[in-house]
């Protein structure tokens, strides 16, 4: 701010000792950090991180950078060590596909992001965890934006180590995030939004915990795996929810438009607004007793009760 006072000063100085000639346009703000490259990788050849000579200017970036991959080419920047940055940018429609790896195969690796950041249209921004290495991470209040074309992915090399989202993620039209991982987990009380393509894979798992929510905004959101949240909200806002259903442990479910199943499998779970045609939500009391809080809704679709002698009862 105390930058930008000089400047109108410095512009009002130069027309009083100029006259008034004609009309002078005061110049624009600078861009927000998330639009203003300060590092960049210099050209289209996989490489790691850590090597500054792969880098423009040549040196590793720092925690106020603010760090595009955006050479032409296809290659993979591998990130095998926690890194902190202001922001990333992972391609910006250039040619070839430009990947950025969270790699956890040899150690624990978090990249954390202070500012919006974003994986553009020919991007990959790649989580991949590894049972004889660590987990990978992203994190940080910045927050990722997944344009058309780009995508985000979470993948594991060995079983049981997690892959973690701990970063606001909004999955725009067009974007694809891809769940691979047997074990990916959303915490750190932060929102998904998705609006894109949407899938957890066959034997892949999202669990979203930690005072984390999920919005279903539009697009698709296809389970061939597992997707389950234990508190935070759920909103069904729109789209198309396909394969198994979310399973909701003590979850809001804000519902209002989309298809799909959900099934409630807690005893402090509610739904709000209204259940739409082509969409079912189950309390499902088969392994314990469940209740859910209807109060107020409109059922226009499918209201199920589930009990079972072996497990529990279901109640509305």
């Amino acid at each position: 701010m105390v930058g930008m006072r000089r400047i109108v000063m410095a512009v009002a100085l130069a027309l009083t000792s100029l006259g008034s000639i004609a009309a002078v346009p005061l110049a624009t703000a600078t861009p927000s950090a998330a639009n203003t490259c300060t590092i960049s990788w210099a050209s289209g050849v996989s490489g790691n991180w850590n090597s500054s000579a792969l880098w423009s200017p040549a040196r590793v970036p720092t925690s106020t950078d603010v760090v595009c991959i955006y050479a032409s080419g296809t290659y993979t920047v591998d990130l095998t060590g926690s890194a902190t940055v202001s922001a990333v940018q992972v391609s910006d429609g250039a040619s070839g596909t430009q990947t950025l790896k969270v790699d956890g195969s040899s150690t624990n690796v978090d990249l954390s992001v202070g500012a919006a950041s974003s994986v553009g249209s020919t991007g990959v921004l790649a989580l991949n965890s590894s049972s004889s290495g660590g987990y990978s991470n992203i994190s940080g209040a910045g927050g990722v934006t997944v344009t058309s074309g780009g995508v985000l992915s979470t993948s594991l090399t060995g079983t049981s180590v997690p892959a973690y989202i701990e970063t606001p993620v909004t999955n725009q039209a067009g974007g694809t995030v891809t769940i691979g991982a047997p074990d990916t987990r959303q915490d750190s009380n932060t929102l998904t939004t998705n609006s894109g393509a949407f899938s957890v894979a066959s034997s892949a798992k999202l669990s979203i915990t930690g005072g984390s929510s999920f919005t279903d905004a539009a697009g698709s959101l296809t389970l061939t795996g597992t997707m389950s949240e234990t508190g935070g909200t759920f909103t069904q806002s729109g789209g198309t929810e396909s394969g198994n259903p979310v399973d909701l442990n003590d979850v809001v479910l804000a519902d209002s438009a989309g298809t799909g199943s959900f099934d409630d499998i807690g005893s402090g779970g509610s739904v709000t607004g209204t259940i739409p045609v082509g969409q079912t939500v189950t309390v499902d009391g088969r392994v314990t007793n469940v209740s859910l809080t209807v109060t107020g809704v409109t059922d226009d679709g499918t209201l199920a009760l589930t009990s079972n002698s072996s497990g529990g009862y279901a109640q509305i």
